[in-house]
């Protein structure tokens, strides 16, 4: 957030490009390091609130601990977060036809992107397309369909972290799990491969991955279409291929 706020190329002509993630990172472990806990929380508030002069204030600050660095690079982006300190990317901002609570974190979001880009590098493989089917969870499905529309097609974003332009994932339907079949399917994986991880962070060591794809393949097995299962720690996709 840090980076974001004080080195947004759209508003710091001195800031690194999105696409150059690993400088950013490194970037933002400085900046941490250099930060301690009042500084942090005084930046979490004025993010909250969307203060501009606070933000100024923490950015000359911070601009002041880096400077001083040995690596010419994180010298470099001090100057770059001291002239750029009036002039931030604020994450308070609401953009005008965003919906309300698209400015706040959310993991159905994170976790909405990481499987969706999964997803994307499958059906590049076989050349196909895909409409999403996703479970309903109230008033945040409009927030996701606002990060998809926005986010998809938006080469900063996925740049950032690596990727083009989500193409084979044409849109995103929210249906009540209760009422669709394939989402009652994809609660069940998630749900096994979540009571699994769970058992082996409490220690019990003998949970693989293994297991519950053998446990799905059997489940999906018993279906005359093609089937497919894609899995991680925290979402589930499930799909069938036409022939």
């Amino acid at each position: 957030m840090f980076v974001e706020t004080f080195l947004d190329p759209t508003y710091n002509t001195l800031a690194p490009t999105q696409n150059s993630p690993l400088l950013r990172q490194k970037i933002a472990r400085e900046i941490h390091k250099s930060s301690d806990d009042s500084l942090l929380k005084y930046f979490s508030q004025a993010t909250k609130d969307d203060d501009s002069t606070a933000l100024e204030q923490i950015g000359i600050l911070t601009a002041e601990r880096l400077q001083s660095s040995n690596d010419p690079e994180i010298a470099h982006f001090a100057k770059a977060i001291s002239q750029g300190a009036s002039n931030t990317f604020r994450f308070g901002q609401k953009d005008a036809d965003a919906p309300k609570k698209a400015n706040r974190p959310h993991p159905g979001i994170h976790t909405l992107f990481a499987t969706i880009l999964t997803l994307e590098q499958n059906l590049i493989k076989t050349n196909s397309d895909a409409h999403v089917i996703i479970d309903e969870e109230g008033s945040w499905d409009n927030v996701k369909q606002y990060a998809f529309n926005t986010h998809s097609k938006s080469s900063a974003f996925l740049d950032e972290i690596g990727y083009g332009a989500i193409e084979k994932v044409n849109s995103l339907t929210f249906i009540d799990s209760k009422q669709h079949f394939a989402i009652q399917m994809a609660d069940i994986l998630s749900g096994l491969l979540m009571r699994g991880c769970r058992s082996w962070l409490k220690g019990e060591k003998n949970f693989s991955s293994e297991d519950v794809y053998r446990k799905a393949g059997n489940i999906l097995g018993s279906f005359e279409s093609k089937s497919f299962v894609a899995l991680n720690n925290r979402a589930s996709v499930l799909g069938w291929v036409k022939d």
